[in-house]
């Protein structure tokens, strides 16, 4: 767990960034996931994909990674102000897969085909 002590930070500093738990957490998964399985860019239609799943599914292969995504699941039902910070993380990926699926289409000159 964060405590604001090991970073040699105030409390009231980690909350002016993060106006709750909640948010710093979803921040770091943010940036985690973001790190981990970034939006691909391929060139290809196929390609794109196909890279996002096979990295999507190479975090999945850590039993902890999923315990860890059915808690924040389950904290998402029980804490409606938690939940609002999860449903935007969610959007956010969703937003990758969307742009990657009709990013072919509206940049068709760029995509070679494979």
């Amino acid at each position: 767990m964060f405590r604001p002590r090991h970073a040699n930070v105030a409390k009231s500093t980690v909350y002016r960034w993060w106006k709750s738990k909640g948010a710093l957490v979803m921040d770091a998964c943010t940036h985690t996931v973001v790190t981990r399985v970034p939006e691909p860019d391929t060139r290809t239609v196929a390609g794109d994909p196909t890279s996002f799943i096979s990295d999507l599914y190479r975090i999945s292969a850590y039993p902890l990674r999923g315990k860890a995504l059915r808690g924040l699941m389950a904290e998402a039902q029980l804490d409606p102000a938690f939940a609002e910070h999860f449903r935007q993380w969610v959007q956010s990926r969703r937003a990758v897969v969307t742009r990657m699926l009709s990013s072919p289409q509206s940049t068709a000159t760029n995509y070679q085909p494979t």
